[in-house]
């Protein structure tokens, strides 16, 4: 009787609902959080972490298909190196369905069919080899079966990369011939493309003389070894002349010049022709746009008394002065004293005299040479200009004690280290006066005044 209530008796076990997973993998239920516990905020999804959800299937399946392109495989490489810098360990569906949890740095596209290991940063390095995890995942390389939407035979392995080579960041790496970090560039051994730097690579590099790339060669400016054709002897594309040994720029005529052009004022090289090449065509830097000599002369802006520190200490102040407005070469004071004059001290005086121009700071001519300074009148007005440019509008002393030849007067205020009124006194002259000698020797003034000095250009820097 019980038997037969029994088998009658429908079975109490319930029917298993389709969306119910195994015992396995079935998630219990959360537990009721307590009061204590609701009042605490609940941890967020790291933005990292999110991002990398989104980025993981493009860059597993580009690292890991044997059909990727070139370029794609290229970006998905960054994005796996995006991926490890983030070094936000990440979990991911596997292979096996039926695990209970995922390797925290082990990637896997929606259908589980392919895992990546990733290294974490935060780990031994020991920790990133051993076996394979439950869900067929190895380190370094990937494995499984083709279950996914890739077909073809993938029983091989793929390394793929998560690391990118960076040029400029002194470490040789990928397709980088070289890498010397901020000394990569022009000139340089390594190219700012982290490329070496060859004779024909049309830039003129480190012990290269030239490099005009495909027009390198002979009969060109620039040989194949990436030196200069000048001065071979051979006239090669962009040359005026090649006199091979004889390029110096100092022969006879328009010589060949050390570049294979000819020799003209202002390139530098002083031919026999010119009195002066200071490689430039200016005006007042005591060679002529003309490549003839022309010193500067002009009257201290600064009045002095008879006490100039002697010869040298006048000399030293027109160097001051002349130096000060951005004048070059040697410059001197126009004074004697009782044995030294500008006849015997000036170099401009010495065989052979000086057959330049004396101008003043404006250009304007005040003799022609030291002949023409010592034996005749100034020309224009004289000496009538500062060492800034200002005119002296009317004629003013100057201490000179120098006598119309440039010889020593006697008159010199105890060798010009004296203001006392009570010596002898010193010789001046007049400034805006073009006469001889009155520009020069003219009047005895008491040491205590306070006179102009001449300076004078009398040798180039």
């Amino acid at each position: 009787m019980d038997d037969d209530d029994d088998s009658d008796r429908p079975s109490k076990q319930p029917t298993p609902r389709p969306h119910q997973r195994s015992r396995k993998t079935t998630q219990k239920p959360p537990m009721p959080l307590s009061r204590k516990t609701r009042t605490q905020p609940q941890a967020r999804t790291r933005p990292a972490a999110r991002a990398a959800l989104i980025l993981r299937d493009t860059c597993i399946r580009a690292c890991t298909s044997p059909r990727t392109p070139p370029g794609a495989l290229l970006r998905a490489r960054a994005l796996s190196l995006v991926l490890l810098l983030s070094a936000q360990p990440f979990a991911c569906a596997t292979a096996n369905p039926d695990a209970d949890s995922t390797d925290d740095n082990t990637l896997s596209d929606r259908q589980g069919c392919r895992s990546i290991r990733i290294a974490d940063t935060d780990t031994d390095s020991s920790s990133s080899t051993g076996s394979s995890s439950s869900s067929g995942t190895t380190n370094p390389t990937t494995s499984g079966d083709d279950s996914g939407d890739d077909s073809g035979d993938d029983s091989g392995t793929t390394e793929p990369s998560t690391t990118g080579s960076i040029c400029g960041d002194g470490m040789q790496e990928g397709d980088e011939d070289c890498d010397d970090g901020d000394d990569n560039g022009v000139g340089k051994p390594c190219s700012a493309d982290c490329q070496l730097n060859t004779c024909g690579n049309g830039m003129p590099d480190e012990g290269e003389d030239c490099d005009d790339g495909q027009d390198n060669g002979s009969g060109m400016a620039c040989s194949e070894l990436c030196t200069s054709n000048c001065g071979n002897g051979t006239l090669d594309m962009g040359e005026a002349c090649d006199d091979g040994d004889g390029n110096d720029g100092k022969g006879p005529g328009q010589p060949c010049t050390p570049k294979c052009q000819p020799n003209i004022c202002g390139d530098g090289y002083q031919s026999p022709e010119e009195a002066c090449d200071d490689g430039n065509t200016e005006n007042m830097d005591g060679c002529s746009p003309e490549c003839e000599l022309a010193f500067v002369v002009f009257a201290s802006k600064q009045l002095f008394n008879g006490a100039l520190g002697g010869l040298s200490g006048a000399d030293a102040t027109c160097q001051e002065l002349a130096s000060n407005v951005g004048f070059s070469g040697v410059f001197r004071a126009w004074l004697s004293d009782g044995n030294l004059s500008p006849a015997n001290r000036f170099e401009v005086a010495e065989p052979p005299v000086f057959e330049g121009d004396f101008v003043l700071p404006n250009g304007s001519l005040v003799a022609h040479g030291w002949q023409g300074l010592t034996t005749m009148d100034l020309k224009n007005d004289g000496i009538n200009m500062e060492e800034d440019g200002s005119f002296i509008l009317s004629a003013e002393y100057v201490w000179t004690n120098t006598q119309a030849g440039g010889t020593a007067g006697n008159d010199h205020c105890s060798s010009w280290t004296s203001s006392n009124s009570q010596e002898g006194g010193g010789r001046t002259g007049f400034t805006s006066i073009t006469k001889t000698p009155i520009w020069t020797y003219i009047d005895n003034n008491g040491c205590a005044a306070e006179f102009h000095i001449y300076c004078f250009q009398v040798a180039l820097p």
